[in-house]
Formats: C-alpha cells, structure tokens, sequence
C-alpha cells in the first residue's frame, strides 16, 4: 500500500485531513465513482436537444463530440494518475528497511536483527521473523511515510504508520525490534543479536 495523499475533489472524498491515508479499496471505490460519474455526465449532455441539433450538424458535431471526449479524457486521466499512484508497491526487505517503489527507506525509532548481513544464525532467524512480521504489519492497512531526509548510505529516513499506528513502535512490541534513535545524526552503537540480547 502506498503512500496516497489526496484532498476534497468529489463529494465522499476525505476533505478534512489532506494527510489521511486511503486504503486500496475506498481507491478503488472512488474510481469507479469517478467512471459512473463521467458516463452519467455525458448521458446528460446527450439528451439535452440542443446537444442533440449540434451533434446532428455536421460542423458542430465535431465541436461537441470533442468537448465531450476531451472531458472524459480529462477526468479518466485524473482518475487513471491515482492507480497508478496506487500501485507503488511496498515491500519489506528486512525488518526495519522497506522499499516504497524503487526508493529504499529505512524506519526510524527501532532496529532490528539483520538477514542479510548477520553475524550469527540466531541473527539471521531472528531477521527472518522481524521481516515476516513486518510484511504482515504492511499489509494490514493503509501505509504512510513520513520522510525525514537521509543517511549516509543515500536511503530515505522515513516514520512509517499502518492505519495511523506507528510501525518502529509496534515491531518494538512484537519483541522483533529494540529502539533505536539517532538523535542530531550521531547513532549509539547497534545491539549484538548473537549475544542473546532483544
């Protein structure tokens, strides 16, 4: 689920909070709104009779024909840059580092034990578990990041919220995280996983 910010545009859209989240479905829900909305306004236009008479003419019907495909055109477009908005897919690589389309982001607030770059296998296992419950956090609402610059590896430093919890904080809970916090860009020192510690 991707990162989708969208204001009042149509009634029944979230007007209130620019910053909401909207899950796949209400997306899905909206657009097809949106494609019911523009059939019903080009009946309507069909069936005034002065559209009729100009639709009937042969100058003005290429007129008339084109405001009509070209306002259909617009709104399809609008309706087509949301899905494909949409379709940022979201995956978790480890169990505290997502990619959000080809951006990599690490979260904030929390580490977690490494798969792929583990010292022990305790490590690894523990890694393994923390990215699988990450991946089932992921997918269980809508997801928001909220970015915060980057580190010195180039990724994206971001506080990521599924259906408005705080992921570093509920991973911490699960017991598959520790807190971890980088404050004015200096980092402690990471916490050994092979020790038993977490």
């Amino acid at each position: 689920m991707p990162d989708i910010h969208t204001t009042d545009a149509m009634e029944g859209w979230p007007a209130n909070d620019p910053s909401a989240p909207i899950s796949r479905e209400r997306q899905i829900e909206l657009m097809q709104t949106a494609e019911e909305r523009v059939k019903a306004s080009l009946e309507y236009w069909r069936s005034k009779p002065k559209v009729q008479r100009a639709l009937r003419r042969p100058a003005k019907r290429i007129t008339a024909a084109t405001t009509c495909a070209a306002i259909a055109l617009a709104i399809t477009t609008a309706v087509a840059i949301m899905a494909f908005a949409a379709e940022k897919h979201i995956v978790a690589i480890d169990g505290d580092t997502i990619y959000v389309g080809e951006e990599k982001v690490r979260i904030i607030g929390m580490d977690s034990p490494e798969t792929y770059q583990a010292r022990c296998e305790s490590e690894r296992q523990r890694g393994h578990r923390a990215t699988a419950h990450l991946r089932s956090l992921l997918a269980s609402g809508a997801v928001t990041v909220r970015r915060q610059g980057r580190d010195r590896y180039g990724r994206t430093l971001a506080h990521v919220y599924v259906g408005g919890r705080d992921v570093a904080r509920l991973m911490i809970e699960a017991g598959h995280a520790v807190p971890y916090h980088c404050p004015g860009g200096r980092c402690p020192r990471r916490i050994d996983w092979c020790a038993g510690a977490g």
